[in-house]
């Protein structure tokens, strides 16, 4: 049976060890195609509106991840899980990532309330109801990923997935090609993470195998 790494990589063509441009495009591989492509395939259904925001609300809490490099052992992470205290910060730290890049998404007090409700009533409601709790609403094909009206959060899920594709595909660019001290310290932490996601998984697989016969 072939290892696969991602939709494009294998054991075979992409054997370990890594490099770290081989990493990063596993990694790209990994999150467009396994994710954010998949939301994208939903473009023009009306009835897919939370299948396309299911898809990527995973996004923020990964992506907040990477960028902070964030090493912990993943034992020791859920150990601390239990006020959700690790999991929220940094979802919120991908949602300001993620507006940084976009002129129309909710600004400074505005965007800790859309921070809020995208992680208490979408991400939560989503992940543990299977449907969005309150304060939250879908509209189809606007140009603005989100918005408030009369208090409640309006949510494009085309404009917001294509701003995730946007902001991934700026972050893959970052770390390929780093330009200043800032960008070659994403690039580090982005490979602490991988190592811990997946690079440490992939390793053991092909011990146990060996080890098989």
């Amino acid at each position: 049976m072939t290892v696969w790494y991602s939709t494009q990589h294998n054991e075979h063509d992409t054997p370990l060890p890594w490099n770290i441009e081989e990493k990063i495009r596993i990694f790209e591989d990994r999150v467009k195609n396994w994710t954010i492509n998949k939301a994208r395939q939903f473009r023009g259904d009306t009835d897919a509106g939370y299948a396309m925001l299911s898809l990527v609300l995973s996004y923020f809490e990964m992506i907040g991840l990477y960028l902070a490099g964030a090493t912990e052992d993943i034992q020791a992470f859920l150990e601390k899980r239990r006020n959700n205290e690790p999991s929220r910060q940094r979802f919120e730290e991908g949602v300001r990532s993620v507006a940084e890049h976009f002129n129309g998404w909710p600004k400074q007090q505005e965007l800790e309330k859309a921070i809020d409700r995208l992680y208490r009533a979408l991400r939560c409601g989503l992940y543990h109801s299977g449907m969005a709790r309150y304060g939250v609403w879908v509209e189809w094909s606007k140009p603005t990923a989100m918005r408030f009206a009369r208090d409640e959060l309006i949510i494009s899920p085309e404009a917001l997935v294509d701003n995730v594709y946007t902001h991934f595909d700026s972050y893959i660019e970052t770390l390929l090609r780093p330009q200043t001290e800032k960008d070659s310290e994403l690039r580090n932490h982005f490979e602490k993470r991988f190592d811990l996601d997946v690079t440490r998984k992939m390793e053991e697989i092909h011990t146990k195998g060996a080890l098989l016969g």
